[in-house]
């Protein structure tokens, strides 16, 4: 099958499941320094032996694991579909990985020809008129914002480049009174959505947006619906740690995911069981730097501008990666405050201190501590 020249075919790895004569089926641990979440495959079952298989078995009985990994959205994406038809399951998977690079051309801050980029530029002096896409996810974005009063922030992008979080600038701690200057130009308050015109406009000059907490979760749910689109059920796309998984591993089996431990690179903090549902972790390791013995980090607190301080790492568990990368975000800042109660939330987070805290996670999930 010819691949398009957006993935590169050395990295389609495809493996066999099912019933042909003598087959046995098994699993994989597929580990990412760089990623927040760590996806453990469990064994499927051992099938019939030679033996045991049923004369005349159909060739549609057998089942085949095929996987993409590409580095989008700065980061590590793989994605592993449990399919019969491997040329159909290798072109849904091409045409998911599609659909993730749009959304990264639509929507990232660091392309000067997004559309984020262009109302970066202009949303202050005058209307910008965007895409009926772009329009809703920032609506959404400050929908989550109004939610947890402000603790997720789409206008904290200016204070992430002053600390080097969003470029490739070594990482500093900035001054305090640059830090208070750019605190002021933040707010979801000051985006404003006209829908009559699809038009955004800032409200002052060096007001910017960055939808870094959001897309990628995004974009993940919109892998997710092409592979359904394409008849593939049993399915799981992992983008650094904003993780969807659809269907089970095999019948009866499934998606087992492992929660990387955040002081311990090797090792997994908690285990659980997805079906048609995302797992999102926000870590204070995937982006940080150690000064004077204090950890400062990529997930902003809006509040201080600095670095949230009450969490470790968050995993929420949601029915969107969207809404999962949404929630992460917003338990990981407000940290202590208010918990144990998180409206309902299924989350586990560690805290500073490296205590667990859970919250309505279903037993259908089949939580498993490993290690505090």
């Amino acid at each position: 099958m010819p691949i398009s020249s957006s993935v590169n075919s050395s990295a389609i790895r495809t493996r066999t499941y099912g019933t042909p004569s003598g087959a046995t089926s098994g699993g994989k641990i597929w580990s990412h320094a760089a990623v927040a979440v760590v996806i453990v495959l469990q064994a499927a079952s051992v099938m019939p032996s030679a033996g045991q298989v049923r004369q005349g078995a159909e060739t549609s009985d057998v089942r085949f694991e095929v996987s993409v990994n590409k580095y989008i959205m700065g980061t590590s994406v793989e994605a592993t579909v449990m399919y019969t038809d491997v040329p159909a399951a290798q072109r849904a998977l091409v045409d998911a990985f599609m659909e993730m690079q749009r959304i990264e051309a639509v929507m990232s801050v660091s392309k000067p020809e997004s559309e984020v980029a262009l109302l970066n530029r202009e949303a202050a002096e005058h209307p910008v008129k965007v895409s009926g896409e772009v329009l809703g996810i920032l609506a959404r974005s400050i929908d989550y914002c109004h939610r947890s009063d402000g603790l997720f922030d789409i206008t904290v992008g200016p204070l992430s480049e002053l600390w080097g979080f969003s470029g490739d600038e070594p990482v500093t701690v900035p001054d305090s009174s640059a830090v208070q200057e750019l605190q002021s130009l933040t707010g979801c308050d000051r985006v404003h959505i006209d829908w009559a015109d699809s038009t955004v406009s800032f409200s002052d000059v060096g007001v910017e947006v960055d939808l870094g907490g959001i897309a990628k979760g995004y974009a993940v749910d919109r892998a997710a619906a092409v592979l359904r689109s394409r008849g593939i059920d049993d399915f799981i796309v992992n983008a650094g740690g904003d993780l969807y998984a659809s269907g089970e591993k095999e019948p009866g089996v499934p998606w087992r995911i492992g929660i990387k431990h955040p002081r311990n690179a090797d090792s997994i903090v908690a285990r659980l069981d997805a079906r048609n549902e995302a797992v999102v972790t926000s870590g204070d390791y995937e982006r940080f730097v150690i000064v004077d013995g204090r950890r400062y980090h990529h997930i902003l607190d809006p509040r201080t501008g600095f670095s949230a301080d009450g969490s470790r790492s968050v995993t929420v568990i949601a029915k969107s990666a969207e809404e999962a990368d949404a929630l992460a975000t917003m338990i990981f800042v407000r940290g202590n405050a208010q918990e144990p109660d998180e409206s309902g939330v299924s989350f586990l987070r560690v805290r500073a201190d490296g205590s667990l805290q859970t919250g309505s996670i279903a037993e259908a999930n089949h939580l498993e501590i490993l290690d505090e």
